[in-house]
């Protein structure tokens, strides 16, 4: 299968994926981390897969974790994320040519292979090729990563979609509930890993209430465009 655009260095794509037939792609919590791990790992235009296994990535993340030394050249900025049971979202930048392509290839066939190893099965873990939606408009850039992080009130129950949030205390609670997006990051919350391009969000959202102050606007203000956006982007994403 060929993807339909190309994707070009220094503009700003919408990547997202789904498990096959809707499979749920993370199953535990550690499914989560080791992929949230290899965001930072594998976007490393130097990486390779050269022996060593997991110990000696470990090894590498922790050395990193205590030295804040980051000597990755990255393929992509990576400007929000978040990983959900069935499927995830990314707002990537390529830093280089190819650099999402070669990226997103790492990361879901090492994925892959790590959960078909463990649940002793065997065929692809992702839909192939994975979804990737040019984001050319300056509504869509504002809307994307409240997009993206809104997916985890999916989980809950709460009605983004439809811009129906009463409970805004409880709906954030929620969102902070769930902490493998970047939703923190935009809450200038510290990253485990520097797997978020931090100056995207911050320059965006100037401060965690400028942040939910467009949450807001988007929630209500912007209903209409808001339905015409997520029309747009998920096409064969399951939200459940």
């Amino acid at each position: 299968m060929t993807r339909d655009i190309e994707l070009s260095v220094d503009e700003i794509y919408h990547v997202y994926n789904r498990g096959v037939d809707g499979r749920n792609t993370f199953l535990t919590d550690a499914h989560f981390r080791r992929f949230y791990e290899s965001m930072y790992l594998f976007n490393d235009v130097n990486f390779e897969d050269a022996g060593g296994g997991w110990n000696a990535r470990m090894a590498e993340l922790n050395t990193m974790r205590v030295t804040g030394y980051d000597p990755r050249e990255r393929l992509v900025d990576i400007i929000a994320f978040n990983l959900m049971d069935n499927h995830f979202h990314m707002g990537l930048i390529p830093a280089v040519e190819d650099g999402v392509s070669i990226f997103m290839h790492k990361l879901q066939m090492s994925h892959s292979k790590h959960l078909n190893f463990g649940l002793d099965r065997s065929g692809s873990l992702f839909n192939r090729p994975f979804k990737a939606k040019h984001v050319n408009n300056a509504a869509y850039a504002d809307f994307l990563p409240i997009y993206i992080h809104w997916n985890s009130g999916d989980r809950y129950g709460v009605p983004w979609r439809e811009g129906v949030v009463e409970d805004w205390a409880g709906a954030l609670a929620l969102l902070d509930r769930h902490p493998w997006s970047s939703h923190g990051v935009a809450m200038r919350r510290s990253q485990d890993l520097p797997v978020v391009d931090e100056r995207y969000l911050h320059g965006m959202y100037g401060s965690p209430e400028e942040y939910i102050d467009h949450m807001r606007q988007w929630s209500t203000r912007y209903r209409d465009q808001l339905k015409e956006i997520e029309d747009f982007v998920t096409d064969d994403i399951v939200t459940t």
